[in-house]
Formats: C-alpha cells, sequence, structure tokens
C-alpha cells in the first residue's frame, strides 16, 4: 500500500511487512492488558499506521472502532464531546493515535465525562515480539459508525465473517484482479474508505495508492492526475465527490492517460445519470472509458455492497412520473416533469434483498417499498450496545430493515430515496433529493450545496431549502430566489415556503460529504454549521 502527499509517492508499505509489523503492534496491546472481543479505537489519518493499527488491533483478537480526527477549522470541545461518546458507548479503554492528535486527545479526554482511557502512539504501542490470536468467523472484528445523515451515528458490529464475506462479494462485483491498481481518497474511519477503497484491494493483493481526504478536498484534480500517472484502474467514491472534481478541475491537463481506469464505483448517494455523462464527457479526450461508472448501492450495516449492475454495461435508467412516484407506484413518464432513477443492478454475492409493503408483505414489482437485506455481509448483531435500535432493524429471518425505498424493474433494485427523507407538501410526498438536485441543476445559479427540510405548519407540510452560495449581496439572492422558485414550481409543482442563503460550508455533512438531516418539528430553521 503507497499513501499519496500531495498526489506524490509518501510512504508505502508491503504486504508482507504489515504483517509482521501488526503482530508487533498486538503484541503491545496484549502486553497492555487488551482483552480478546474489547474495543480500541483508530483515531489516524490516511496512513501506513492506520494499516499497522488496524490489523495490529485484529491480531490482538481485540475489536477495530475507527474514529474521525479532528477538522482542521472545526470546534475542539464538539469534536471531543463526539469523540468520547462514541468511547463511552462502546466501552473504549485504549485509542491509538498520531502525534498530531495526542496532545488534543490525550488531556481533552480527561476534561469530558468520557472514562478513564489510555490515548497511545501506535509506534510506542508496537513490540519486538509479535501475535496472532486467533478469531472465529462470528467473533466481532469491527464497529463501523454510520455516517448518520438522519440520526446519530451508530456503531454497526461487524464480525470477522461479515468483513470477509463484505470484501469478497465487493472483489467479485467488480471483477478485481491482482493486475488492477486502486487510487481512492475516502477517510479509512468511513465504511466506503475502509471496506471499499482499503481491506478489498489488500486482501485481494492489489496494489493501492490512498490520497489523504485533505489533499482530495484542496486540490481534487490530484485524485484524476495519480489515476493517470500511476495506470490505476479501480477507485470508488460518492456522487459529490466526482461533482467536486467537475467543479474544480474545468481544464483536464495535456498528456493526462486515464485509458487504464475501468471502474469508478458511484455510491453512498443518489445517483445522477447526468453528472456521470459529464464526467465521461470531461476526460474522455484523456482515455476514460464511457462504460466506467458502476452505479452501486449499499450501507455500513452490509459491510458496505449490496447490489451492483454488471460491469462495463451503460448505466440503466427510468424516466418515473413524479406523481405516481409519490403515491408509491412506477410509472413511465410520457412527457412533461420526471424523476430519473438509476438500476444499481442485483444483489452482491451471498446477500438477498427484498422489497416489503408496511404492513410486512412482498412489494409488487413496480411499487415502492421498504428495502430489506441479509446475508453473510450483513450484521447480525445491531448496534454497538443500542439495544432498542438494533431490535427495530433486525427482523426475524436475519434480515435487516435499512430505511431505505425501492422498486425491482426486470429483476433490478432501482433505490428511491429514505423513508425519513419524504418532504411533504399539501399532503403530496416529494423527495429531498429529488428536490435538491433541482435546485442544484438551476441554470445560471452558483450552488454549492442545497438541503431540503420538511417545515410544519398549522397549515400542514411546507418545503424549506437551505442553499449554499457565493453570492452575498442582496439584489443577487433576490435573483436567485426567483429562480430557484420557478425552477422548482416548473419541475415539481410546488413552491418552497422560506429559501435561506448560507455561505458554503454551513450545511452540516457527514465524514463522507453527504448533508446531515434533522427531524422536522414547527416551523424550524435547519441546523448549520457554526462558522
Amino acid at each position: 500500500m503507497h499513501v499519496l502527499r500531495r498526489g506524490r509517492d509518501g510512504d508505502a508499505l508491503s504486504y508482507a511487512d504489515l504483517f509482521a509489523e501488526a503482530g508487533r503492534v498486538a503484541a503491545g496491546l496484549l502486553s497492555r492488558g487488551v482483552r480478546p472481543g474489547e474495543r480500541v479505537a483508530l483515531v489516524l489519518p490516511t496512513s501506513v499506521d492506520f494499516a499497522r493499527a488496524f490489523f495490529g488491533v485484529l491480531a490482538a483478537g481485540a475489536v477495530a472502532v475507527p474514529l474521525p480526527g479532528p477538522a482542521p477549522f472545526g470546534s475542539s470541545d464538539a469534536y471531543l464531546r463526539r469523540t468520547a461518546a462514541a468511547l463511552r458507548r462502546s466501552r473504549v479503554r485504549t485509542v491509538l493515535t498520531a502525534p498530531a492528535t495526542l496532545p488534543l486527545l490525550g488531556p481533552g479526554l480527561v476534561h469530558t465525562d468520557a472514562d478513564a482511557v489510555d490515548v497511545l502512539l501506535v509506534a510506542e504501542v508496537a513490540e519486538p515480539g509479535a501475535a496472532h490470536v486467533a478469531r472465529t468467523a462470528s467473533d466481532p472484528a469491527v464497529v463501523q459508525y454510520t455516517s448518520g445523515t438522519s440520526s446519530e451515528p451508530r456503531g454497526v458490529v461487524l464480525s470477522h465473517g461479515n468483513v470477509a464475506a463484505g470484501v469478497e462479494a465487493i472483489a467479485h462485483g467488480t471483477r478485481l484482479t491482482t493486475a488492477d491498481v486502486g487510487c481512492a481518497w475516502l477517510p479509512l474511519f468511513h465504511d466506503m474508505g475502509l471496506v471499499g477503497s482499503f481491506l478489498t484491494p489488500l486482501l485481494h493483493d492489489v496494489d493501492i495508492h490512498l490520497l489523504t481526504p485533505e489533499d482530495y478536498l484542496r486540490d481534487p484534480r490530484q485524485w484524476i492526475q495519480a489515476m493517470g500517472r500511476l495506470g490505476a484502474t479501480f477507485t470508488m467514491a460518492p456522487d459529490s465527490g466526482y461533482r467536486y472534481v467537475l467543479r474544480r478541475d474545468t481544464a483536464p491537463q495535456d498528456g493526462l492517460d486515464l485509458s487504464r481506469w475501468r471502474i469508478a464505483v458511484n455510491g453512498a448517494e443518489p445517483v445522477d445519470r447526468r453528472l456521470q455523462d459529464a464526467f465521461v464527457e470531461r476526460y474522455a479526450p484523456a482515455g476514460l472509458p464511457a462504460d466506467v461508472f458502476l452505479p452501486a448501492y449499499g450501507l455500513a450495516e452490509a459491510t458496505l455492497a449490496v447490489a451492483f449492475p454488471p460491469v462495463g454495461r451503460p448505466t440503466k435508467v427510468l424516466r418515473a412520473d413524479r406523481d405516481a412516484l409519490g403515491r408509491g407506484r412506477y410509472v413511465p413518464a410520457s412527457t412533461g416533469p420526471c424523476r430519473e432513477l438509476v438500476s444499481v443492478g442485483t444483489p452482491v454475492r451471498r446477500t438477498e434483498v427484498r422489497l416489503t409493503t408496511a404492513g410486512g408483505a412482498p412489494a409488487a414489482p413496480g411499487t415502492v417499498g421498504a428495502v430489506e437485506v441479509r446475508g453473510a455481509s450483513v450484521t447480525s448483531s445491531g448496534y454497538d450496545r443500542r439495544p432498542e435500535e438494533s431490535r427495530r432493524v433486525l427482523l426475524p429471518g436475519g434480515w435487516v430493515a435499512t430505511g431505505d425505498l425501492g422498486l425491482w424493474h426486470d429483476g433490478e433494485l432501482y433505490v428511491v430515496g429514505r423513508t425519513k427523507e419524504v418532504i411533504i407538501v399539501f399532503g403530496a410526498n416529494h423527495w429531498a433529493s429529488d428536490i435538491e438536485a433541482v435546485v442544484r441543476d438551476t441554470p445560471g445559479l452558483p450552488v454549492h450545496g442545497v438541503l431540503a427540510e420538511q417545515i410544519w405548519s398549522d397549515e400542514g407540510g411546507r418545503l424549506g431549502l437551505v442553499v449554499e452560495t457565493a453570492r452575498q449581496d442582496e439584489a443577487g439572492r433576490q435573483a436567485s430566489t426567483a429562480r430557484i422558485r420557478a425552477r422548482v414550481v416548473a419541475e415539481l409543482g410546488i413552491t418552497p415556503d422560506r429559501i435561506e442563503f448560507v455561505r458554503r460550508g454551513r450545511i452540516a455533512r457527514t465524514s463522507s460529504g453527504k448533508a446531515v438531516r434533522h427531524t422536522p418539528r414547527s416551523g424550524r430553521r435547519p441546523e448549520l454549521e457554526t462558522p
């Protein structure tokens, strides 16, 4: 594995050396009293130390709990409170971290209400000997915290068997071989980064090159340039990750060669076919194949992957009548505004998907139902020390409720939205992601982010919008308001009750960049990050 710095070669670690060094970290953990099954937190940047620590924890028979580090310009007090809450929830006594984070975590956690924890550097834990504690497939391996778009993040307990099945399903679905080269930037505490970008290539002997999320955010062109320079074939990111590249890389560099790039997994957010087409068009002169995108569906509770379409197939799209879809049925749109739904294919290896009605009966083909999954990669334990929430998602027969809604068409799955992301306006259902896409695509509107939220009043449901924009002048905002209202009325037949403009970065987001949704209240203002 290689860690890139500013898009160029940085630290590297062979897989043989990783096995040996993980054993030394495991020996150090065991000598400090860490017991098999005990949770050990990793607060580490994208680095070879993360790999040493992650596999060192597993080699000690303990359970890895990857957690985010502090945001560069965020509140340290708020970060410490969130971290302490996760440590308390998972009963963590040991935290492995990096030198840059130690001055904050070490003293900081002492002043929270967290139980006593040891905050240690990875290099200091490693000992000359080596240990590799045997574990079974049913033993817990990872507590993967969810991204929490519509609820407080929860720690999904994944067993060794879940992880092994999950990475095998991804490798099979993407036809991964040792000839592939991976290059990605997603944070390793996020399921798409940990399982998809890190564990899957590593456990299949595939060379991986990891950019730090900070370098990607600073200049996403580094990712694309590294893909070309390394001859990389495999990557994954959410829809917004590819969109950010298009916004920043308006003129791809001369000599860029992307002809070896064969898989761009697109998941974690609603897939936008138009975004994929624009990305391919932008980089076609550099040799990017037209069929590079692989729209995917997954979730942390299933060790990431749930459904993939066939590799190399053009993206399948349904044009659905919006009104009928709001009533729970797919009707092909003949004329006028429609909603495009992208196929995410069929269930991955050793995974089943079913759609059910509110009463628990199977949903008929072409009707919207609740997505439920089960299989070798799907958690059977639920959320770490959250019995009430676990009971709500763990269903009889090994099924797990995802909170998503979808429909079957011609034997393939189309994800429609989340149960908590439906906006009700005058009694009619509208999908939040659909509204946000309409606003984002308003011609002539410089938008960075959009959040659609439910507003309740005495007259019923209303639509509120938060729009990130660089326009600060009042005249510009009035013009933007008029454009947004006209666009939403023309496309959706509804009028936003309130539009609030904020500076870029004010909408609260998860670790993967998805907007955080909150429970709607009467006339509430959408929750924003403090500046």
